[in-house]
């Protein structure tokens, strides 16, 4: 991806990282207030609504009142002869045994429907005539598609006048009977002596098929109760439409329940209602967010109960109020997620706006960086990788200016002036190392060591031919790799092998010096020790190439099985030996002393286990450089170092070290020449000497037969003789 491109992005991207997380954090902040906003106008939509529903239940109040004025009026005047005849002209008896009104030239929108048992007596029929002739007047007067007008004695007698349903009383069976419902008993003097106003509560008409709440009156004649009249409102076509009116949310979901807690409006369970009651009941029960939204308290005006409620899933903000004088309570919930639609279109409109915008912004951009430094660019790149390939490229008079690219184009000539130069002299050191590299193989080669080169990434190995030859292999017989060196390993010593490699390379060990046997050519086996040294590492200071040596210590190790094997002889041999031997471990623990050892040191056999002789050497320092030249040496020979002895006196040895493995442990033998006796001697021959030169008088030294042997000097200054 070239740098206009990248840039671009970085420009999209970067107005898209500030722009959108604060256009989410502006959407919270216009949520929460189209939240509050809404619930305000809810409130006022509600209290709107509810007061259009109480107007309604109100309306019925005047218009039965009025209704029952006029009926009493009717009902107090005297009887006329020709109101049977009326009646039988315009009823007939049906073939269940009921009154209604002949159905030719019967119609329910323009006049009332009778529903009278045939048992009834003249009189009833010129009652229900008069309250007919009344009804047809007020019926025909409403405006209302929904509203009706009826009356129920207790009798099972019925005058409707019903818009809605026209055909009432003749969809009406004959045994239907309302005498024992709240629209009959509600009214009457045992349940209402006071003649009042009264609202049923929510009641299913079978006939219609329908639910309603009706508003009643009782009806009288004088002081004799004739029965209940009513205006029914269902609550689907009436009361839900009447609270839906303005509605402003589709899926607004309305409860509505009596002061005994009777469902009038049941939101998404309505239909259940209506169905099927007892079910409707049971199902409400596992509801237990509407449940408790229901037991709060509320006030006449309209209130939010709670700004969110979630029901089935979904959050719901809640309002409720109190309808006045029935007592009932009215809630309406709407779903937040369409409160906040509007939000949500103005966020997704401006998060387009700000994408358009930004990709926009990073297409000029790119355009005018394309030109302005990616071009530039590109020829400092295509410099670089003529340079690369070995083309001298001085640029710098081709991207002129003051900026960065034209700054880096200076310092590549100059970077490219100082590589070549130093190209040169790593030239030369480079044929120099060759040339070095090649000695010290060849000196190494030339005292015994077999020399390999191992590139520790690859694995490949180089191995001398002299390393090859070591284990009976010609030049190209042997695969030259780690892999292959790894697979010549006695599997015995492979595990302790890999430890001291991995520990030199880890950094826990110092040195690399570790020994093992290699399977030659033939399948014979040798015993080498391997030598070698970290000569490069990477940035991370990985190791990444090693150099060593191979020496073959065969012999050596058949010489120190030999000493396990004969250990017991050597033990008596070296009790023996005028040779003082010790052989300690590496805590300087004595293992072996021989007499010779002992009596050097002037000690008894028995403190032999609590010596450390690393004590006895005057020089402190003997020792551990004596240690330290084992670490890369087999052993160390006449080393003249001297010795305190218990008694004070000093003594000189010629000491010999070499490591040992004794009875599997890793062990430094010692064997000491007491030369302290010669070293005297020889003190006091030079004493002598410089006695017989530097005497005044002259001296001769001659043998048994007279000759001289030799003069001194004085001798030769007397007699002229030398």
């Amino acid at each position: 991806m070239n740098i206009q491109k990248k840039i671009a992005i970085i420009v999209i991207a970067s107005i898209l990282m500030t722009v959108i997380p604060a256009s989410f954090l502006a959407f919270r902040y216009l949520q929460s207030g189209i939240i509050a906003q809404e619930l305000a106008e809810l409130v006022t939509l509600t209290n709107n609504q509810a007061s259009l529903a109480t107007q309604r239940f109100y309306q019925a109040r005047p218009k039965l009142e009025s209704f029952a004025k006029v009926v009493e009026d009717v009902l107090l005047q005297e009887s006329e002869h020709d109101e049977l005849t009326d009646f039988y002209q315009k009823m007939s008896l049906n073939d269940d045994g009921i009154w209604r009104n002949k159905l030719v030239n019967f119609n329910g929108l323009n006049e009332s429907g009778i529903f009278l048992p045939k048992d009834v007596s003249d009189e009833q029929k010129r009652v229900h005539m008069r309250i007919k002739h009344v009804m047809d007047l007020y019926g025909a007067a409403s405006q209302e598609q929904y509203e009706n007008l009826w009356y129920l004695s207790p009798y099972r007698t019925e005058i409707i006048f019903d818009k809605s349903f026209p055909k009432f009383v003749f969809e009406q069976q004959a045994d239907n009977d309302y005498t024992k419902t709240p629209w009959v008993t509600m009214t009457s003097p045992g349940d209402n002596p006071n003649r009042q106003f009264v609202f049923t509560p929510p009641l299913y008409d079978p006939v219609p098929q329908v639910w309603m709440v009706s508003a009643l009156l009782p009806l009288y004649k004088g002081t004799e109760w004739l029965g209940s009249i009513g205006v029914d409102l269902q609550l689907e076509n009436v009361l839900t439409k009447v609270l839906k009116r303005q509605q402003k949310y589709q899926n607004a979901q309305l409860f509505l329940t009596d002061n005994a807690g009777n469902y009038m409006l049941a939101g998404e369970w309505q239909d259940l209602l209506e169905s099927s009651p007892a079910q409707f009941i049971e199902t409400i029960k596992h509801q237990p967010a509407l449940n408790d939204l229901m037991t709060m308290n509320l006030q006449p005006d309209g209130t939010i109960l709670n700004k969110s409620v979630s029901i089935n899933g979904v959050a719901y903000a809640a309002v409720g109020m109190l309808l006045e004088p029935m007592g009932w309570h009215y809630y309406k919930l709407v779903p937040i997620d369409e409160i906040v639609k509007p939000a949500r279109r103005i966020l997704w409109t401006l998060i387009t706006t700000i994408l358009v915008v930004s990709v926009l912004s990073g297409l000029l951009i790119s355009l005018s960086v394309n030109k302005s430094i990616g071009q530039r660019i590109k020829r400092l790149a295509e410099a670089l990788r003529l340079y690369d390939s070995g083309v001298e490229q001085h640029f710098k008079h081709e991207l002129t200016g003051n900026d960065e690219i034209a700054l880096a184009a200076q310092e590549f000539d100059s970077m490219a002036t100082r590589l070549d130069q130093q190209m040169i002299v790593l030239r030369e050191y480079s044929d120099n190392l060759k040339q070095s590299e090649q000695r010290w193989k060849m000196a190494l080669e030339g005292v015994g060591d077999s020399v390999w080169d191992w590139n520790i990434q690859t694995g490949e190995t180089i191995f001398s031919t002299h390393w090859k030859q070591m284990l009976g292999y010609g030049e190209d017989e042997f695969v030259e790799s780690f892999e292959q060196w790894e697979s010549n390993l006695h599997p015995e010593d492979k595990t302790r092998v890999h430890k001291s490699l991995n520990d030199y390379l880890d950094n826990r060990t110092p040195h690399y010096a570790v020994d093992f046997r290699m399977r030659c050519k033939d399948g014979s086996w040798k015993w080498i020790l391997a030598r070698g040294v970290v000569i490069q590492r990477n940035i991370e200071l990985k190791p990444i190439r090693m150099i060593g040596t191979h020496t073959d210590i065969s012999a050596q190790k058949e010489i120190e099985q030999q000493i396990r094997q004969n250990s017991e002889q050597l033990r008596t041999m070296l009790d023996h030996s005028p040779v003082a031997v010790r052989i300690i471990d590496n805590n300087h623990r004595v293992l072996f002393a021989n007499k010779a050892y002992i009596e050097l040191l002037e000690l008894d056999s028995s403190q032999l286990n609590d010596i450390d002789p690393t004590d006895f050497y005057v020089n402190k320092e003997d020792y551990p450089n004596v240690l330290t030249t084992l670490k890369s040496e087999q052993s160390v020979r006449n080393k003249l170092v001297a010795f305190k002895v218990p008694d004070g006196k000093t003594k000189w040895v010629l000491a010999s070290y070499m490591k040992l493995n004794y009875f599997d442990q890793d062990t430094i033998l010692g064997w000491f020449y007491d030369i302290t006796e010669r070293l005297q001697a020889e003190e006091s021959l030079r004493l002598h000497a410089s006695v017989f030169d530097n005497a005044w008088e002259g001296i001769v030294i001659s043998d048994a037969d007279n000759k001289i042997i030799t003069v001194n000097y004085a001798f030769s200054q007397i007699t002229g003789y030398s």
